[in-house]
């Protein structure tokens, strides 16, 4: 009402946006935001919000510039540096993500949440040994950072440190026994030194301290798988997801049994019931839709697409898939439009992206733009995404740009070794290159993987 009366007041337009954020409605939270800081520029707290806003949408570059505006107004608190970190690091910019995230730990040195944020930085880039000092540090600064701590362990448990993150969860479980998730840990790093009977007793004693700690109930579930007791798997599947409808890694190996027991149908009707029961969920209806196109079902696939579409219309993995389903259709103008403006949203750094939309480039042969997308996808990856460099080389091949090709080829084959896809590349390299006695050899591999 008040806004009716007086469009542009401010007290107002915040609540609003407020409360489209918490409702999750975010182009209305955007474009209100958006007001407010156009209204008042210096309003760093309005910035920090529509830059939350434009990061749940994938929108990284609006997000950062908007932060870097607010800097240039002398935004220096810890947390807007941290934010502008993170959007920094997610953009593919590690350096001045780091700089930023290890100044912000700077002028808080007392706060173990931004030597934290460093520390998943370092990881982020590969500096695990260096994440993992920071982390023990963070945890040792602050006794009720359950965080860190946590986080330490889960590292160390990445990097198969399996002595060392047990001793860590043992600490814990000696700091606050009363803690499920704790025991949760000791049996993680239990299975991974091997010892399945001490990690069942660990995550029967989470499952004493709460019935209904999914974790434990995953985990006590894979152990019955490794042994080979499907129903037992199954049963505490059930019990996971029954408890916790949005425990969707629950669902999803619900879901895997039924497929192995060659129950399609039963799988189907699965991801149905929690599409219905889930209105706005996202993971079940992209269950189904990697399901549907493995069916080849594409039709089935696009109409579950456009209602997560509707869910989140700016969700970057939603998109993606509907890009593909659109090529799989054959309705490759709107794929390649639609794909086109994803890359873009994302700031031609999602590599996934990248490659469909030169596939998309290479179906409506404009191979000069397919290529030039695909080198951006190999940048972006440092030349480790094997479908990306399988697709370089096939255009590298209608272009006969056979050198190229043959330099591609080495480093697919590096990565994958002598597959079938290979071995298919590799006779039309020989064939373009009019070395048809080599290309016999592998036609016939590629016919026998196929």
């Amino acid at each position: 009402m008040v806004l009716e009366r007086e469009p542009d007041h401010l007290t107002s337009i915040f609540l609003k946006r407020v409360v489209s954020a918490a409702q999750e409605k975010w182009v209305m939270a955007e474009q209100d935001l958006a007001r407010v800081v156009a209204l008042v520029p210096s309003d760093l707290q309005a910035r920090k919000l529509l830059a939350t806003v434009h990061l749940r949408q994938g929108q990284v570059d609006k997000a950062i510039t908007l932060l870097e505006e607010g800097q240039s107004l002398g935004a220096a608190a810890p947390q807007y540096l941290a934010m502008l970190g993170g959007a920094y690091m997610r953009a593919g910019n590690s350096e001045k993500g780091m700089q930023a995230m290890e100044r912000a730990a700077e002028l808080a040195p007392t706060q173990p949440e931004f030597r934290t944020q460093v520390a998943l930085g370092n990881l982020a880039i590969g500096a695990s040994a260096l994440a993992t000092e920071q982390l023990r540090a963070a945890a040792n600064q602050s006794a009720e950072d359950m965080r860190s701590d946590v986080l330490l362990v889960m590292v160390l448990l990445r990097d198969k440190k399996f002595d060392e993150a047990l001793a860590d969860a043992q600490r814990l479980i000696r700091e606050s026994p009363s803690e499920p998730v704790r025991h949760n840990l000791a049996a993680a790093a239990w299975i991974g030194k091997g010892d399945d009977a001490q990690a069942e007793k660990a995550l029967r004693e989470a499952l004493r301290l709460d019935p209904k700690f999914g974790p434990a109930k995953l985990n006590l579930a894979l152990l019955a798988q490794k042994r080979n007791d499907v129903n037992g798997a199954y049963r505490l599947f059930q019990e996971a997801f029954a408890d916790d409808k949005t425990n969707y890694r629950a669902l999803a190996a619900l879901v895997q049994i039924a497929l192995q027991r060659n129950r399609g149908q039963e799988a189907r009707a699965l991801l149905e019931r929690a599409r219905v029961d889930q209105p706005k969920a996202l993971e079940p209806r992209a269950m189904l839709i990697t399901m549907y196109m493995q069916a080849r079902d594409f039709n089935a696939a696009y109409t579950i697409a456009r209602e997560a579409l509707a869910i989140a219309p700016r969700d970057q993995a939603v998109r993606l898939a509907n890009g593909r389903i659109l090529l799989a259709l054959q309705r490759n103008v709107e794929a390649v439009q639609q794909l086109d403006q994803l890359a873009r949203d994302t700031s031609f750094t999602n590599v996934e992206v990248l490659h469909e939309l030169a596939r998309a480039r290479v179906v409506t042969r404009n191979l000069p733009e397919a290529r030039r997308v695909i080198e951006l996808a190999l940048q972006q990856s440092q030349r480790k995404h094997a479908p990306s460099i399988q697709l370089a080389t096939a255009i590298a091949l209608q272009e006969k740009r056979l050198q190229d090709a043959r330099a591609l080829l080495c480093e697919l084959q590096k990565l994958r070794g002598d597959t079938p896809e290979v071995q298919e590349l590799t006779c039309y390299l020989a064939v373009a290159e009019n070395r048809f006695a080599y290309a016999i050899a592998p036609y016939r591999s590629s016919l026998r993987g196929a």
